[in-house]
């Protein structure tokens, strides 16, 4: 909803977006003390016996909280107090913890998702655009090398479009700090995920499935250098 408001400045949506963003803070975002919040899974929702608090969900209603900041519509606090929970949550590897339990409050990792830490990563950067502390791009930074080091050792054929994202809005931000050799790795990771999925694709024809490889692949197309593999995307 956010992305179709802003390109194309679509009124209804802008207000639809509005009152579900209202209902997403009045009923899944939950302060765990001053300067931190979260976006919790109910017990209510299936999914859970207790309330879960999850870095990927918390990273996803990031992308869209962010763009109120400072818009007078939100608390600000609530959309910091998200990225601190992230961070919160971050470990010194550069992963995120995947869950924390509002009852005990005790961090976990009994729902490993690859996606998670491409989504928070991808939140954390869009709460750099509107509030440019430090400590959220370098959060980002962190996780996304964290990432690409770990698939540059197992080799692993997993499509994870989620990191695509967040490393291609990682390259748009002006005075990243990437150094050449975080760069090469970062794109080196881009184009072992794009041969991954083209070789796959053939085989996997859901609706879910194909939008989620052509958004990862929109992502990637931006991000590496070398036009043979781009050309292959006309393709798909």
């Amino acid at each position: 909803m956010w992305l179709y408001e802003h390109f194309y400045h679509d009124k209804n949506i802008k207000q639809k977006r509005l009152s579900a963003t209202k209902y997403l803070i009045d009923n899944y975002v939950v302060k765990i003390d001053p300067d931190m919040y979260c976006v919790v899974s109910k017990p209510t929702d299936g999914e859970t016996e207790e309330f879960i608090a999850k870095s990927g969900g918390t990273g996803i209603s990031l992308i869209s909280l962010s763009s109120y900041y400072n818009s007078g519509i939100f608390n600000n606090k609530i959309i910091e107090g998200l990225g601190n929970f992230l961070i919160f949550l971050q470990e010194n590897s550069g992963n995120f913890i995947t869950c924390y339990e509002m009852k005990s409050g005790k961090k976990n990792n009994s729902d490993p998702c690859i996606y998670y830490l491409g989504e928070a990563c991808l939140g954390l950067l869009y709460l750099y655009e509107n509030n440019p502390q430090e400590k959220w791009l370098v959060s980002a930074k962190k996780a996304l090398i964290y990432i690409a080091q770990l698939r540059e050792k197992d080799r692993n054929d997993e499509y994870d479009h989620w990191a695509l994202l967040a490393i291609r809005k990682l390259f748009q931000v002006a005075g990243n700090k990437l150094s050449k050799e975080e760069t090469l790795l970062l794109k080196n990771f881009v184009i072992q995920n794009v041969n991954n999925i083209i070789e796959d694709f053939k085989n996997n024809g859901s609706l879910c499935s194909i939008s989620t490889v052509m958004e990862g692949l929109v992502g990637a197309y931006y991000c590496i250098d070398d036009k043979i593999l781009k050309n292959k995307f006309t393709i798909i």
